[in-house]
Order: C-alpha cells, then structure tokens, then sequence
C-alpha cells in the first residue's frame, strides 16, 4: 500500500502540461537520504534494506513572497520553511527467513519549522539554520511487550513472553513488538568549512512513549529511548579524488547518538557515497552504510548490532 501511494505521488510530480503538477514537484522532494542496501547485521538474516525519506513544503519564502510573514523581506536575519516530513524504512529477507518476510523498521513522520539565516556571521558563526520539529516516530508493529503467559498448564505461566522468547533465543518475536514515541526535536547547522557540513538535534521526549523493556538485564527497569537516543551530532564531508570514474567527488557521513547512558549507550551510522561514472554516461551512486551499537531498530532499541550494507543511494 505504501509503495502504491508513493507511485502514484510520483505520478502527479511527472505529470506533463499541468500547472498543479508544476507546483506540487516545487513543494514535494526527497529530504533525508534514499536508498536500497544489500545488508549484512551481527545475529541475524541477510536483508535488503530500503529507507525512502520525502517532504512536502507548506511554506516557505519562494512559494508566498509575504513580507510580513516569517520574515520574507530581503532584510530579515531569517526566512523561514514549514514542511511535513515522512521518512520509512523497512527490511526485505527474501531468501534468508521462511515466508521472506518485509518488516518495517521505522515510520517517523513530523511537521517542522526551519529557519535559514540570511548572514550567520552577523548573528551566531557556523550556525547557518535552526529547525523545531513536532514528531512521532514508531516501528508499526503491534505486538505489547507486556504480553504474559496466560496458561495456567504452562511451565512459563505468568511470566513476560518477551523474556521467554529472550531465553528461547528467539529474535525473530522482537521483530514484531510495538515501539514508538513522540517528541519534539530541536536542532541548528551549518558549514564549518567549504567541504565540511554539521549538524545538532536534541530530543524532548513525551512520557506516554511506548519503550518499556520486560526481558533481560533491564527487564523492570525505567530504561527508555531518551537512555539511548537524546542526542545526535551529524557531520558531512565532501572529499576530492580527482578520478572522474568515482565521481570526482565523494560524500562521508558520520552520525553519532547518544542519550542519558552517555558512552555505555551510544551508537554511531557511517555512511560512504561514491557516484562511480562511465565514459557511457552512466552514474550509479554506490553507497556503503555501517552500523554500532544500540538503535539499529526500535523493536529492540537496547540491543547492540554490527551491520553493514552496501547498496545505491536515489538520493543524498
């Protein structure tokens, strides 16, 4: 169903001769990466994974040139966007698991509010943006971790079948519980160099989340998402080769996230984008992805994984 509704999302951008059509592709564009990886993660199957990540602009100062509004006029420190953003990802175990299950991941959707400044060194230097975002983000599965064994006859009567499937070494259970929060985000960027970009986001987590764990070590305990996931600091560098095989220019990522365990907790996502060339014209931007530590999927944010992918990025 999703796929259908990004089709036919798709189908309206392209449309020829349409003057909606022309706004709509002005307002509606990819915003964090895209992209389909061949993935390969510590203790569990193979799986192609797929993020696809799209914005849809309610405002902005090119759209409606109102001065009066969030500071459309040429003077202003700032102008100002407002977009609803939607970004999914999801796991293919075609082959690996029976059946070849797709499951989803993450589905974070949020409407933000973002600032560019117009002369950051007139203001604060290095901080060229400022973004408030009011989100939700969840894995769409719907199994409760507070399920218990209600079998009177059972030798695990009463206790979590989260800790039962945890004992059965059963990872595939942890795939299905339900997991999600709202929160509201707060972050600023901005180019510390020519080549060098960064970024800060913070997190304001709502306390009806739906993180409580019941199996393990931190079974019982008030372990939540704001333990792991607080804070993530983002840095983006392009690198110059020099070969036009690879795209003369290359981009490396760097995310690091940690949250109220500091260093125990934390995770960091490292990204390489290589747009290899040929004398043909083809481009194919080949992406290699790594994963470690906690966070690699909500359903069982706790966990520490290794994983490493390589795929092609649509767009970054």
């Amino acid at each position: 169903m999703k796929i259908k509704v990004i089709l036919l999302l798709a189908g309206f951008v392209t449309t020829s001769g349409s003057a909606y059509a022309g706004e709509f592709s002005n307002r509606f564009m990819p915003n964090d990466m895209n992209y389909a990886l061949s993935q390969w993660t510590a203790d569990d199957e193979w799986a192609a994974e797929v993020q696809y990540s799209f914005k849809y602009i309610f405002y902005n100062c090119i759209l409606h040139n109102e001065k009066d509004l969030f500071g459309c006029d040429k003077n202003a420190k700032g102008k100002a966007h407002l977009y609803l953003k939607y970004t999914g990802e999801f796991d293919f175990y075609a082959g690996s698991r029976e059946s070849g299950p797709v499951i989803n991941r993450t589905s974070n959707i949020a409407l933000q509010l973002r600032w560019d400044m117009q002369d950051s060194s007139k203001f604060i230097k290095y901080i060229e943006w400022y973004d408030i975002g009011f989100e939700h983000r969840s894995d769409g599965q719907v199994t409760d971790a507070n399920l218990t064994d209600d079998d009177p006859l059972s030798a695990t009567f009463g206790q979590y079948l989260a800790e039962i499937e945890y004992q059965n070494d059963n990872h595939e259970y942890f795939d299905t519980l339900s997991r999600g929060a709202d929160y509201i985000s707060l972050s600023f960027g901005g180019p510390l160099s020519e080549s060098v970009n960064y970024s800060f986001k913070y997190k304001i987590y709502d306390s009806g989340e739906e993180s409580n764990i019941t199996w393990g070590e931190l079974a019982g305990t008030d372990t939540d998402f704001a333990d792991y996931d607080l804070l993530t600091f983002s840095l983006s560098k392009k690198i110059s080769t020099g070969n036009k095989y690879a795209g003369n220019i290359l981009t490396l990522t760097a995310d690091y996230t940690a949250g109220r365990g500091g260093m125990d907790t934390d995770s960091i996502d490292i990204s390489l984008i290589i747009p290899l060339k040929s004398e043909d014209g083809w481009d194919i931007p080949l992406l290699i992805r790594a994963h470690a530590g906690p966070m690699d999927r909500l359903s069982d944010y706790t966990r520490s994984r290794d994983s490493v992918g390589v795929g092609l990025a649509f767009s970054f």
